[in-house]
C-alpha cells in the first residue's frame, strides 16, 4: 500500500484547516509571512488604509499640492 502523506495547513489567523484545493494567501506583517484562508485575507487587506492598499498595486499617492511644488 502507497500512502501519501499529505501536510495539513491551518490558517496563520484563525487556524481554519485550509484543504488541498483551497486557495490560500500570504500576508506579510514586518518580517512575518504567514498563510491565510480567504476569508482572513479578506478582512486584513479590508484592515489597511487606502494609501497602503494604493502602494501594494504601484499607485503613486500624492496630493495637488505637492505637485505644485518645485523640484527640489
Amino acid at each position: 500500500m502507497n500512502s501519501k502523506r499529505r501536510k495539513n495547513y491551518r490558517c496563520g489567523e484563525c487556524g481554519a484547516l485550509i484543504e488541498p484545493w483551497q486557495e490560500m494567501y500570504s500576508w506579510t506583517e514586518g518580517k512575518c509571512s504567514k498563510f491565510v484562508c480567504s476569508d482572513c485575507f479578506d478582512a486584513l487587506f479590508d484592515e489597511l488604509t487606502r494609501p497602503e492598499r494604493a502602494r501594494l498595486i504601484g499607485s503613486e499617492v500624492t496630493t495637488p499640492e505637492e505637485l505644485s511644488l518645485p523640484p527640489s
